[in-house]
């Protein structure tokens, strides 16, 4: 029996959405000014949101995201903790085809993984930690989450977020990620 369940997003946590988007878009735009991969953003004009989700729809492109070194480190710390390890995944409701690819990378890339959960919101989904790049997700799950914890890997979106119950892993604090871990671990046991 495992000991804990901690949730496992996966973009911008275990592969790279939006690297992926920033190389797609310089292939396509040589003036750096029109390169906004962020398509959630005001600054980023209509022209270029209309090739992302022309990017982004290509059969394959979700498949073969590259996979992030920092949130296999986690993902692998996470297993060896004895932790039961579950896909939480925001599906896309504009990018059908992501439903089935990111499933297909999730086969590729943690074959081994307890489960995979792709909704539309992340906040309902039952678990001890929650490992994600979002600091909007991170605190709605937290707020309908009381006295679980959350754990951002680095990211430039996320660098200034603060939690009470989150802490950041930056590649270089993965002792300080284990024992808020076994912490959690701890406390589970005591219940």
């Amino acid at each position: 029996m495992k000991d804990i369940t901690i949730l496992m997003d996966m973009d911008d946590t275990l592969c790279d959405n939006f690297g992926q988007r920033t190389r797609d878009l310089r292939k396509i735009f040589k003036n750096e000014s029109e390169v906004i991969p962020d398509y959630r953003s005001s600054k980023c004009p209509l022209h270029v949101q209309k090739k992302l989700r022309k990017i982004m729809s290509q059969p394959g492109w979700w498949e073969n995201l590259p996979r992030l070194e920092d949130g296999f480190e986690l993902y692998e710390l996470a297993k060896k903790e004895n932790a039961e390890i579950e896909i939480l995944t925001r599906a896309p409701r504009t990018y059908p085809l992501a439903w089935t690819e990111k499933f297909l990378w999730c086969m590729k890339n943690v074959p081994d993984v307890d489960n995979i959960n792709l909704t539309f919101k992340k906040k309902k989904y039952p678990g001890d930690i929650l490992i994600d790049d979002w600091p909007e997700y991170i605190t709605s799950w937290l707020d309908y989450n009381q006295n679980r914890r959350a754990i951002l890997p680095l990211r430039e979106w996320n660098k200034d977020y603060t939690h009470l119950r989150a802490v950041h892993y930056n590649g270089k604090n993965i002792e300080q990620v284990a024992e808020l871990i076994r912490d959690v671990k701890a406390r589970n046991a005591h219940l």
